[in-house]
């Protein structure tokens, strides 16, 4: 929220028949999205962490009217264990 300048983020985590999906949205300043963008180490993990599970990872900005990131993970791979995806 900081560095966006948010005054609002909403976090919706919603649970499909196949798998869950995970929204975040703010109104901030919004973010790149260009050809350099999400090249930072948070962005990256995410990718990563994503891709890794089979799942997929998206990412919207507007500049000044917000950003919203959504994830989206096979059901089959969301464990309770130590509270990680595996």
């Amino acid at each position: 929220m900081r560095h966006g300048k948010a005054t609002k983020v909403s976090v919706h985590i919603r649970e499909q028949e196949k798998e869950v999906q995970l929204m975040i949205r703010d109104n901030g300043i919004g973010i790149s999205t260009g050809k350099n963008s999400g090249t930072g180490m948070g962005f990256r993990s995410l990718k990563e962490m994503t891709s890794d599970v089979g799942g997929r990872f998206n990412i919207k900005s507007v500049p000044y009217r917000g950003t919203s990131i959504k994830l989206i993970i096979p059901y089959h791979t969301v464990t309770r264990s130590q509270g990680m995806l595996t």
